[in-house]
């Protein structure tokens, strides 16, 4: 076999090995970052999301489910009812907080409207030259932290460390009595349905 030859079966021998790594490092690269950025809690949450408001679309009903983990049902000065659920599926992160607004109509809970927020986060408006660290400071002994400040500069999402409704409802109260360093707590809403809306506009 000439040198010739000999260098041009290397050259392909080399091309293809090349090629074959390439393909091996690339998986392995992928394998990597789905190793070190799993999902986080937020995602998790959020996937559930489009599932739970076509249910709700779909049935207009309140919510009979195994994955209630928590309710409590209040009347409202118009005669209405609000229901508060913590849903709780077959993971610890696949966890929601849903706001049920409903009538009775012949003894069936009708719903009007369903929002549907993250349970172990709040949306917190500072008040004017606050810092997102100085509401840092005042909340770390209370087992919250700030995760992240909201796009337009305003406020800050808190994580509350847990998702219960008394823990949601507790933290609310304890930031909006702050009233130097907050403006307003809200829920952090993933998504809202009014079901019988599509038939008024009908």
């Amino acid at each position: 076999m000439s040198l010739a030859q000999r260098l041009k079966i290397f050259a392909v021998g080399f091309a293809v090995g090349m090629v074959i790594l390439f393909i091996i490092l690339s998986k392995k690269q992928g394998d990597r970052i789905e190793l070190t950025a799993p999902p986080t809690a937020e995602d998790v949450q959020l996937e559930a999301v489009p599932g739970v408001l076509d249910a709700y679309r779909d049935r207009r009903v309140a919510m009979e489910s195994k994955f209630i983990a928590e309710q409590h049902r209040t009347p409202q000065p118009d005669g209405t009812w609000k229901r508060l659920l913590l849903i709780r599926g077959m993971d610890p992160e696949q966890v929601l907080r849903i706001e049920e607004y409903t009538h009775e109509d012949s003894g069936i809970d009708l719903v009007d409207r369903v929002v549907v927020t993250a349970p172990d986060r709040l949306l917190v408006n500072l008040a004017k030259d606050v810092s997102p660290h100085q509401l840092a400071a005042e909340i770390h002994p209370l087992g919250y932290r700030v995760l992240a400040k909201t796009d337009d500069g305003e406020g800050v999402i808190v994580g509350l460390g847990e998702a219960s409704l008394k823990g949601y409802a507790e933290a609310v109260e304890r930031l909006e009595a702050m009233p130097v360093l907050v403006v307003a707590v809200e829920p952090v809403v993933y998504g809202e349905v009014e079901p019988f809306a599509q038939d008024a506009q009908q």
